[in-house]
């Protein structure tokens, strides 16, 4: 082959790519398409459950604790649709609804007003020698229903009556939603 063949063939191998390195490039490049936008989705899926869990409502501290308070100090728990009943040294007095430790009964129950659900804290002392008014408190709005879970997963949606558990889950649902408005955590 003479120098100027011998050019002409090499430049004309270097001009462009073959098909199979545009091939590997091309499934190269979608390869990496496809798993930003699946990096994409996760932290959509992520922000809005930030997101979900940022937006808390003013009433979610409130019962938390209270509702954490009460199954410490509780003995007894009856779980029933819309209805939470805990007997043990839970009372509690004043505005601030400061604990007494006296012996007391606490319901939490859904009562609707105008189409719009509440979720009440009743205390009832059980002192039989005091004529102590109980009180009542709404520690929630929008509250519809709420459901008991174990830590071996039984969940109780219909009912449960036994000892206060070592450990639960309480799920406080708003009207029409599968997804909790409101999950407690609680161990003693």
């Amino acid at each position: 082959m003479n120098a100027r063949a011998k050019h002409t063939h090499m430049t004309h191998g270097d001009r462009g790519l073959t098909v199979i390195e545009l091939m590997v490039a091309l499934t190269l490049s979608t390869l990496l398409i496809v798993s930003v936008l699946g990096l994409l989705r996760n932290m959509k899926v992520h922000c809005r459950q930030l997101m979900r869990r940022a937006d808390c409502q003013p009433w979610e501290q409130l019962l938390a604790e209270q509702v954490r308070r009460d199954l410490a100090n509780g003995r007894q728990l009856i779980v029933e649709p819309n209805h939470i009943l805990i007997t043990g040294y839970l009372g509690s007095a004043g505005a601030s609804h400061s604990s007494t430790l006296q012996a007391a009964q606490v319901t939490y129950h859904v009562a609707h007003v105008d189409d719009r659900a509440y979720l009440l804290r009743d205390d009832r002392p059980l002192d039989e020698l005091s004529n102590a008014v109980g009180s009542r408190q709404i520690v929630a709005s929008g509250v519809e229903s709420f459901r008991l879970i174990l830590p071996d997963e039984r969940s109780f949606d219909e009912t449960y009556a036994g000892p206060v558990p070592v450990a639960c889950r309480l799920r406080f649902y708003e009207k029409d939603s599968a997804e909790p408005a409101m999950e407690l955590l609680w161990a003693n």
